[in-house]
Protein backbone atom coordinates (compact mmCIF):
# COMPACT_ATOMS: atom_id res chain seq x y z
CA UNK A 1 0.00 0.00 0.00
CA UNK A 2 2.80 2.57 1.03
CA UNK A 3 4.73 1.57 -2.59
CA UNK A 4 1.40 2.45 -4.09
CA UNK A 5 0.74 5.86 -2.43
CA UNK A 6 4.79 6.24 -3.63
CA UNK A 7 4.23 5.71 -7.12
CA UNK A 8 0.91 7.64 -7.14
CA UNK A 9 2.63 10.86 -5.66
CA UNK A 10 5.34 10.35 -7.90
CA UNK A 11 2.63 10.30 -11.00
CA UNK A 12 1.48 13.71 -9.75
CA UNK A 13 4.74 15.16 -9.18
CA UNK A 14 5.80 14.17 -13.01
CA UNK A 15 2.55 15.58 -14.13
CA UNK A 16 2.91 18.38 -12.26
CA UNK A 17 6.66 19.51 -13.70
CA UNK A 18 5.32 18.77 -17.02
CA UNK A 19 2.49 21.10 -16.65
CA UNK A 20 4.65 23.68 -14.81
CA UNK A 21 7.38 23.26 -18.75
CA UNK A 22 4.40 23.24 -20.93
CA UNK A 23 2.87 26.16 -19.29
CA UNK A 24 6.19 27.82 -19.60
CA UNK A 25 7.34 26.78 -23.38
CA UNK A 26 3.34 27.90 -24.04
CA UNK A 27 4.32 31.79 -23.22
CA UNK A 28 6.76 31.60 -26.01
CA UNK A 29 3.72 31.77 -28.69
CA UNK A 30 3.46 34.90 -27.96
CA UNK A 31 6.30 35.99 -25.88
CA UNK A 32 5.98 39.68 -26.72
CA UNK A 33 2.68 39.87 -24.69
CA UNK A 34 4.64 39.37 -21.25
CA UNK A 35 7.80 41.49 -22.34
CA UNK A 36 5.57 44.32 -23.27
CA UNK A 37 2.17 43.82 -21.73
CA UNK A 38 -0.83 45.47 -22.94
CA UNK A 39 -5.14 45.24 -22.69
CA UNK A 40 -6.72 43.30 -25.67
CA UNK A 41 -9.99 44.58 -26.69
CA UNK A 42 -12.78 44.79 -23.52
CA UNK A 43 -9.95 44.22 -21.12
CA UNK A 44 -9.23 47.77 -21.51
CA UNK A 45 -12.26 49.33 -22.81
CA UNK A 46 -14.81 47.76 -20.86
CA UNK A 47 -13.47 46.09 -17.37
CA UNK A 48 -10.17 48.18 -16.54
CA UNK A 49 -12.01 51.76 -18.11
CA UNK A 50 -15.00 51.27 -15.83
CA UNK A 51 -12.94 50.27 -13.05
CA UNK A 52 -10.92 53.09 -13.08
CA UNK A 53 -13.61 55.62 -13.91
CA UNK A 54 -16.35 54.37 -11.34
CA UNK A 55 -13.60 54.69 -8.61
CA UNK A 56 -16.29 56.50 -6.22
CA UNK A 57 -18.05 53.85 -6.76
CA UNK A 58 -16.23 50.43 -7.29
CA UNK A 59 -19.28 47.90 -7.10
CA UNK A 60 -21.73 49.85 -10.15
CA UNK A 61 -19.39 48.32 -12.90
CA UNK A 62 -20.77 44.51 -11.91
CA UNK A 63 -24.22 45.33 -12.35
CA UNK A 64 -23.12 46.00 -16.01
CA UNK A 65 -23.45 43.41 -19.00
CA UNK A 66 -21.67 43.29 -22.10
CA UNK A 67 -23.00 41.83 -24.90
CA UNK A 68 -25.58 40.87 -22.71
CA UNK A 69 -24.43 39.14 -19.65
CA UNK A 70 -22.48 39.32 -16.98
CA UNK A 71 -18.40 39.32 -16.75
CA UNK A 72 -17.75 38.92 -13.19
CA UNK A 73 -14.03 37.56 -13.44
CA UNK A 74 -12.39 39.97 -16.08
CA UNK A 75 -14.56 42.87 -13.14
CA UNK A 76 -12.79 41.62 -9.80
CA UNK A 77 -9.26 41.74 -11.85
CA UNK A 78 -9.92 45.13 -12.91
CA UNK A 79 -10.96 46.29 -9.30
CA UNK A 80 -8.02 44.78 -7.80
CA UNK A 81 -5.70 46.97 -10.16
CA UNK A 82 -7.15 49.86 -8.84
CA UNK A 83 -5.20 49.13 -5.29
CA UNK A 84 -1.75 48.73 -7.69
CA UNK A 85 -0.01 51.58 -9.94
CA UNK A 86 -1.72 51.85 -13.33
CA UNK A 87 1.64 50.98 -15.33
CA UNK A 88 1.05 47.15 -13.53
CA UNK A 89 -2.79 46.70 -14.40
CA UNK A 90 -1.42 44.92 -17.94
CA UNK A 91 0.96 42.40 -15.94
CA UNK A 92 -2.25 41.90 -13.18
CA UNK A 93 -4.52 41.01 -15.89
CA UNK A 94 -2.22 38.62 -18.10
CA UNK A 95 -1.07 36.90 -14.11
CA UNK A 96 -4.83 36.99 -13.51
CA UNK A 97 -5.44 34.98 -16.50
CA UNK A 98 -2.54 32.31 -16.34
CA UNK A 99 -3.97 30.89 -13.36
CA UNK A 100 -7.26 30.37 -14.33
CA UNK A 101 -5.37 28.67 -17.38
CA UNK A 102 -3.62 26.56 -15.00
CA UNK A 103 -6.94 25.22 -13.41
CA UNK A 104 -8.25 22.45 -16.24
CA UNK A 105 -4.87 20.70 -16.39
CA UNK A 106 -4.78 20.90 -12.33
CA UNK A 107 -7.58 19.49 -11.87
CA UNK A 108 -7.15 16.62 -14.14
CA UNK A 109 -4.01 15.50 -12.82
CA UNK A 110 -5.59 15.47 -9.20
CA UNK A 111 -7.01 12.14 -7.44
CA UNK A 112 -10.12 13.06 -8.40
CA UNK A 113 -9.73 12.41 -12.34
CA UNK A 114 -7.88 9.02 -11.20
CA UNK A 115 -11.07 7.05 -12.21
CA UNK A 116 -11.85 9.19 -15.14
CA UNK A 117 -8.20 8.97 -17.09
CA UNK A 118 -6.24 6.41 -15.66
CA UNK A 119 -3.24 6.77 -17.80
CA UNK A 120 -0.68 9.28 -16.93
CA UNK A 121 0.25 9.03 -20.89
CA UNK A 122 -2.93 9.96 -21.77
CA UNK A 123 -3.32 12.99 -19.34
CA UNK A 124 -0.09 14.05 -20.72
CA UNK A 125 -1.58 14.21 -24.11
CA UNK A 126 -4.82 15.83 -23.69
CA UNK A 127 -2.88 18.48 -21.24
CA UNK A 128 -0.24 18.81 -24.25
CA UNK A 129 -3.31 19.76 -26.55
CA UNK A 130 -4.71 21.83 -24.52
CA UNK A 131 -1.67 23.64 -24.09
CA UNK A 132 -0.77 23.95 -27.36
CA UNK A 133 -3.99 23.22 -29.42
CA UNK A 134 -4.08 24.68 -33.09
CA UNK A 135 -6.31 27.22 -34.39
CA UNK A 136 -6.89 29.11 -31.04
CA UNK A 137 -4.79 32.09 -30.78
CA UNK A 138 -7.39 33.90 -29.82
CA UNK A 139 -7.94 32.59 -26.36
CA UNK A 140 -4.31 33.52 -25.39
CA UNK A 141 -3.50 35.77 -22.41
CA UNK A 142 -6.74 37.94 -22.65
CA UNK A 143 -9.22 38.15 -19.66
CA UNK A 144 -12.00 38.79 -22.31
CA UNK A 145 -11.36 35.15 -22.90
CA UNK A 146 -11.26 33.42 -19.62
CA UNK A 147 -15.09 33.21 -19.47
CA UNK A 148 -14.41 29.90 -21.67
CA UNK A 149 -11.79 28.12 -19.32
CA UNK A 150 -13.92 29.14 -16.35
CA UNK A 151 -17.24 27.44 -18.36
CA UNK A 152 -14.13 24.00 -18.53
CA UNK A 153 -12.95 24.63 -15.05
CA UNK A 154 -17.28 24.09 -14.11
CA UNK A 155 -17.25 21.52 -16.26
CA UNK A 156 -14.46 19.59 -14.53
CA UNK A 157 -15.80 20.01 -11.26
CA UNK A 158 -19.13 18.40 -12.15
CA UNK A 159 -17.27 15.30 -14.08
CA UNK A 160 -14.43 14.98 -11.30
CA UNK A 161 -15.25 12.59 -8.34
CA UNK A 162 -16.49 15.15 -5.48
CA UNK A 163 -14.21 15.41 -2.72
CA UNK A 164 -14.21 15.16 0.99
CA UNK A 165 -11.38 17.66 1.33
CA UNK A 166 -12.79 20.91 3.20
CA UNK A 167 -10.58 23.38 0.55
CA UNK A 168 -11.79 21.14 -2.83
CA UNK A 169 -15.16 21.31 -1.58
CA UNK A 170 -14.83 25.72 -1.34
CA UNK A 171 -12.97 25.53 -4.08
CA UNK A 172 -15.60 23.85 -6.20
CA UNK A 173 -18.28 26.05 -4.90
CA UNK A 174 -16.48 29.37 -5.46
CA UNK A 175 -15.27 28.20 -9.29
CA UNK A 176 -18.97 26.87 -9.81
CA UNK A 177 -20.28 30.43 -9.17
CA UNK A 178 -17.38 32.37 -10.45
CA UNK A 179 -17.62 30.68 -13.88
CA UNK A 180 -21.74 31.24 -13.97
CA UNK A 181 -21.43 34.79 -13.15
CA UNK A 182 -18.54 35.10 -15.90
CA UNK A 183 -20.67 33.40 -19.11
CA UNK A 184 -23.93 32.70 -19.71
CA UNK A 185 -22.71 29.00 -19.82
CA UNK A 186 -24.32 27.23 -16.44
CA UNK A 187 -27.39 26.45 -18.19
CA UNK A 188 -25.64 23.74 -20.13
CA UNK A 189 -24.43 22.87 -16.95
CA UNK A 190 -27.68 21.56 -15.43
CA UNK A 191 -28.39 18.85 -17.77
CA UNK A 192 -25.03 17.60 -16.90
CA UNK A 193 -25.70 17.89 -13.25
CA UNK A 194 -28.92 15.95 -13.92
CA UNK A 195 -27.22 13.11 -15.72
CA UNK A 196 -24.72 12.57 -13.41
CA UNK A 197 -26.23 13.07 -10.13
CA UNK A 198 -30.13 12.47 -9.80
CA UNK A 199 -31.33 9.13 -11.25
CA UNK A 200 -34.97 8.29 -12.10
CA UNK A 201 -37.06 5.29 -10.02
CA UNK A 202 -39.56 3.80 -12.16
CA UNK A 203 -39.71 0.97 -9.70
CA UNK A 204 -40.32 3.28 -6.66
CA UNK A 205 -41.56 6.35 -8.64
CA UNK A 206 -38.77 8.35 -7.17
CA UNK A 207 -35.83 10.25 -7.86
CA UNK A 208 -32.43 9.31 -6.46
CA UNK A 209 -30.12 11.63 -5.73
CA UNK A 210 -26.17 10.02 -5.89
CA UNK A 211 -24.29 12.72 -4.28
CA UNK A 212 -25.59 15.35 -1.47
CA UNK A 213 -23.41 17.79 -3.01
CA UNK A 214 -25.26 17.68 -6.07
CA UNK A 215 -27.63 19.95 -4.79
CA UNK A 216 -25.29 22.62 -4.00
CA UNK A 217 -24.16 22.59 -7.81
CA UNK A 218 -27.49 22.37 -9.11
CA UNK A 219 -28.67 25.04 -7.10
CA UNK A 220 -25.46 27.29 -7.92
CA UNK A 221 -25.93 26.18 -11.76
CA UNK A 222 -30.13 27.56 -11.59
CA UNK A 223 -28.99 30.56 -10.30
CA UNK A 224 -26.52 31.69 -12.20
CA UNK A 225 -28.57 30.45 -15.38
CA UNK A 226 -31.39 32.88 -14.42
CA UNK A 227 -29.51 35.69 -13.43
CA UNK A 228 -27.69 35.64 -16.49
CA UNK A 229 -30.66 34.47 -19.07
CA UNK A 230 -32.46 37.40 -17.73
CA UNK A 231 -29.43 39.63 -18.85
CA UNK A 232 -29.59 38.37 -22.19
CA UNK A 233 -32.98 38.17 -22.02
CA UNK A 234 -32.96 42.10 -22.01
CA UNK A 235 -30.17 42.68 -24.98
CA UNK A 236 -31.40 40.14 -27.23
CA UNK A 237 -33.34 41.80 -30.23
CA UNK A 238 -36.96 40.15 -31.23
CA UNK A 239 -36.10 39.89 -34.43
CA UNK A 240 -34.13 37.27 -36.57
CA UNK A 241 -31.20 39.49 -38.46
CA UNK A 242 -29.86 36.25 -40.86
CA UNK A 243 -32.17 34.42 -43.41
CA UNK A 244 -32.66 31.03 -42.69
CA UNK A 245 -31.42 29.98 -46.26
CA UNK A 246 -28.01 31.13 -44.94
CA UNK A 247 -28.09 28.93 -41.79
CA UNK A 248 -26.77 25.60 -43.73
CA UNK A 249 -24.14 26.80 -45.56
CA UNK A 250 -22.41 28.96 -43.21
CA UNK A 251 -22.92 26.40 -40.24
CA UNK A 252 -21.73 23.74 -42.27
CA UNK A 253 -18.25 25.44 -43.58
CA UNK A 254 -17.89 26.38 -39.84
CA UNK A 255 -18.16 23.14 -38.66
CA UNK A 256 -16.05 21.52 -41.16
CA UNK A 257 -13.26 24.12 -41.19
CA UNK A 258 -12.68 25.51 -37.77
CA UNK A 259 -13.57 22.44 -35.53
CA UNK A 260 -12.97 18.98 -37.97
CA UNK A 261 -10.04 20.66 -40.33
CA UNK A 262 -9.17 23.61 -37.96
CA UNK A 263 -8.70 21.45 -34.26
CA UNK A 264 -5.76 19.24 -35.88
CA UNK A 265 -4.25 21.30 -38.90
CA UNK A 266 -4.82 24.88 -37.63
CA UNK A 267 -5.87 28.37 -39.02
CA UNK A 268 -3.23 27.42 -42.13
CA UNK A 269 -5.67 24.67 -42.68
CA UNK A 270 -8.78 26.45 -42.05
CA UNK A 271 -7.57 28.86 -44.20
CA UNK A 272 -6.43 26.24 -47.06
CA UNK A 273 -9.61 24.76 -46.87
CA UNK A 274 -11.90 27.94 -46.72
CA UNK A 275 -9.73 29.35 -49.97
CA UNK A 276 -10.09 26.26 -52.09
CA UNK A 277 -13.40 25.26 -50.67
CA UNK A 278 -15.66 27.70 -49.97
CA UNK A 279 -16.98 28.19 -52.83
CA UNK A 280 -19.43 25.14 -52.66
CA UNK A 281 -20.00 22.90 -50.31
CA UNK A 282 -19.17 19.34 -51.33
CA UNK A 283 -15.82 19.35 -49.11
CA UNK A 284 -17.59 21.60 -46.03
CA UNK A 285 -20.81 18.73 -46.57
CA UNK A 286 -18.22 15.76 -46.60
CA UNK A 287 -16.10 16.76 -43.45
CA UNK A 288 -18.98 18.07 -41.74
CA UNK A 289 -20.99 14.35 -42.05
CA UNK A 290 -17.91 12.50 -40.89
CA UNK A 291 -17.05 14.74 -38.19
CA UNK A 292 -20.65 14.68 -37.02
CA UNK A 293 -20.60 11.01 -37.44
CA UNK A 294 -17.81 10.94 -34.90
CA UNK A 295 -18.79 12.83 -32.62
CA UNK A 296 -22.18 10.75 -32.61
CA UNK A 297 -20.58 7.41 -32.30
CA UNK A 298 -18.71 8.68 -29.28
CA UNK A 299 -21.51 9.79 -27.50
CA UNK A 300 -23.39 6.66 -28.29
CA UNK A 301 -20.29 4.32 -27.33
CA UNK A 302 -17.89 6.26 -25.19
CA UNK A 303 -17.00 6.84 -21.88
CA UNK A 304 -19.71 9.13 -19.50
CA UNK A 305 -17.17 11.47 -18.34
CA UNK A 306 -16.33 12.08 -22.53
CA UNK A 307 -19.94 12.17 -23.21
CA UNK A 308 -20.35 15.19 -20.77
CA UNK A 309 -17.87 17.29 -22.13
CA UNK A 310 -19.48 16.49 -25.65
CA UNK A 311 -22.59 17.02 -24.61
CA UNK A 312 -21.72 20.13 -22.53
CA UNK A 313 -19.38 21.99 -25.08
CA UNK A 314 -21.60 21.12 -28.43
CA UNK A 315 -25.00 22.52 -26.40
CA UNK A 316 -23.05 25.59 -25.90
CA UNK A 317 -21.52 25.73 -29.43
CA UNK A 318 -25.24 25.31 -30.08
CA UNK A 319 -26.05 28.20 -27.90
CA UNK A 320 -23.48 30.20 -29.56
CA UNK A 321 -24.31 29.99 -32.94
CA UNK A 322 -28.28 30.54 -31.82
CA UNK A 323 -27.32 34.02 -30.06
CA UNK A 324 -24.87 34.49 -33.24
CA UNK A 325 -27.92 33.98 -35.70
CA UNK A 326 -30.26 35.81 -33.59
CA UNK A 327 -28.13 39.42 -33.11
CA UNK A 328 -25.73 39.61 -35.60
CA UNK A 329 -26.12 40.98 -39.68
CA UNK A 330 -25.30 38.52 -42.45
CA UNK A 331 -21.43 39.75 -42.71
CA UNK A 332 -21.06 39.21 -38.83
CA UNK A 333 -22.83 35.71 -39.56
CA UNK A 334 -20.25 34.99 -42.46
CA UNK A 335 -17.26 35.51 -40.24
CA UNK A 336 -18.36 32.69 -38.08
CA UNK A 337 -17.12 30.31 -40.83
CA UNK A 338 -13.88 32.39 -41.89
CA UNK A 339 -10.43 31.79 -40.75
CA UNK A 340 -9.22 33.97 -37.70
CA UNK A 341 -12.75 34.74 -37.14
CA UNK A 342 -14.83 33.58 -34.00
CA UNK A 343 -11.90 31.20 -32.75
CA UNK A 344 -13.56 31.58 -29.46
CA UNK A 345 -16.50 29.57 -30.22
CA UNK A 346 -14.58 26.39 -31.11
CA UNK A 347 -12.08 26.56 -28.52
CA UNK A 348 -13.74 23.55 -25.84
CA UNK A 349 -15.98 21.47 -29.07
CA UNK A 350 -12.14 21.46 -30.41
CA UNK A 351 -10.70 19.68 -27.37
CA UNK A 352 -13.47 17.35 -27.32
CA UNK A 353 -13.56 16.60 -30.84
CA UNK A 354 -9.96 15.19 -31.17
CA UNK A 355 -10.53 13.67 -28.17
CA UNK A 356 -13.79 11.75 -29.78
CA UNK A 357 -11.02 11.19 -32.95
CA UNK A 358 -8.28 9.46 -31.12
CA UNK A 359 -11.13 7.48 -28.94
CA UNK A 360 -12.33 6.02 -32.62
CA UNK A 361 -9.35 5.09 -33.83
CA UNK A 362 -8.50 3.56 -30.75
CA UNK A 363 -11.77 1.30 -31.32
CA UNK A 364 -10.72 0.32 -34.86
CA UNK A 365 -10.66 -4.00 -34.42
CA UNK A 366 -8.35 -3.98 -37.18
CA UNK A 367 -4.92 -3.55 -35.07
CA UNK A 368 -2.81 -3.02 -38.25
CA UNK A 369 -5.13 -0.28 -39.46
CA UNK A 370 -4.73 1.04 -35.95
CA UNK A 371 -1.13 1.01 -35.54
CA UNK A 372 -0.80 2.87 -39.30
CA UNK A 373 -3.45 5.52 -38.46
CA UNK A 374 -2.72 6.37 -35.03
CA UNK A 375 1.16 7.71 -35.66
CA UNK A 376 -0.72 9.75 -38.48
CA UNK A 377 -3.18 10.88 -36.24
CA UNK A 378 -0.30 12.47 -34.05
CA UNK A 379 1.73 13.48 -36.72
CA UNK A 380 -1.20 15.79 -38.01
CA UNK A 381 -1.55 17.14 -35.18
CA UNK A 382 2.38 17.49 -34.00
CA UNK A 383 2.44 19.25 -37.40
CA UNK A 384 -1.29 21.55 -36.96
CA UNK A 385 0.78 22.75 -33.43
CA UNK A 386 4.07 23.25 -35.27
CA UNK A 387 2.41 25.27 -38.29
CA UNK A 388 0.23 27.31 -35.42
CA UNK A 389 2.78 27.85 -32.67
CA UNK A 390 3.23 31.39 -32.90
CA UNK A 391 0.14 33.56 -32.91
CA UNK A 392 -0.74 36.19 -35.15
CA UNK A 393 1.22 39.58 -33.62
CA UNK A 394 -0.09 42.64 -32.45
CA UNK A 395 0.80 46.13 -32.58
CA UNK A 396 3.03 46.85 -29.82
CA UNK A 397 1.85 49.42 -27.50
CA UNK A 398 4.51 51.01 -24.62
CA UNK A 399 1.68 50.85 -22.20
CA UNK A 400 4.14 52.17 -18.92
CA UNK A 401 4.73 55.23 -21.35
CA UNK A 402 1.00 56.00 -22.13
CA UNK A 403 -0.20 55.67 -18.77
CA UNK A 404 3.20 57.53 -17.39
CA UNK A 405 1.73 60.65 -20.08
CA UNK A 406 -2.13 59.97 -18.73
CA UNK A 407 -0.71 60.50 -15.16
CA UNK A 408 0.34 63.91 -15.67
CA UNK A 409 -2.72 65.42 -17.25
CA UNK A 410 -4.99 67.32 -15.27
CA UNK A 411 -8.08 65.83 -13.02
CA UNK A 412 -11.43 65.34 -15.22
CA UNK A 413 -9.23 65.52 -18.57
CA UNK A 414 -10.96 62.49 -20.65
CA UNK A 415 -8.21 60.77 -22.15
CA UNK A 416 -8.25 58.29 -25.04
CA UNK A 417 -5.30 55.48 -24.52
CA UNK A 418 -4.73 53.00 -28.09
CA UNK A 419 -5.01 48.96 -27.00
CA UNK A 420 -5.31 45.80 -28.83
CA UNK A 421 -6.56 45.25 -31.40
CA UNK A 422 -5.40 47.88 -34.13
CA UNK A 423 -8.37 50.97 -33.41
CA UNK A 424 -9.44 49.70 -30.33
CA UNK A 425 -9.19 52.34 -27.41
CA UNK A 426 -9.92 53.09 -23.69
CA UNK A 427 -11.33 56.22 -22.71
CA UNK A 428 -10.10 57.13 -19.16
CA UNK A 429 -11.15 60.19 -16.98
CA UNK A 430 -8.19 61.55 -15.00
CA UNK A 431 -8.92 61.59 -11.19
CA UNK A 432 -6.68 62.16 -8.13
Amino acid sequence: MSMLKNSEKSNQLLLFLFIAFEAFISLFRNIDLIIHARFWAEDGKICFAEAYNYYQNWLEPFTHTYSGYLITYPRIIALITQFFPLVQACNIFILSFFIIKLMPPLIIISNRFNGIISSTTMKMLIISYYWFMPNSYEVFLNLTNAQWYLALVGLLIIIAKPSTNKAWQIFDLVMLMLSGLTGPFSLFLIPIILLKYFKLDLINRQIKIQEKISLLYLSIALFCSFLQLYCVAKYMPSSHLVTVNKIFPILTKALAGQIFIGSILGIKGVSLFYIEYSKHLLFPVIFTIIGCSILIYTLVTGPWPLKYYLLYTYLMLTGCFYRSFQTADIRGFESLAEPLNAIRYYFLPSIGYVISLGYFINKITYKKINRIIFPLFLLAILLGMYKDFYNPKQTSLNYPELITNFLKVKDGTICKIPINPDCWYMTLIKHP
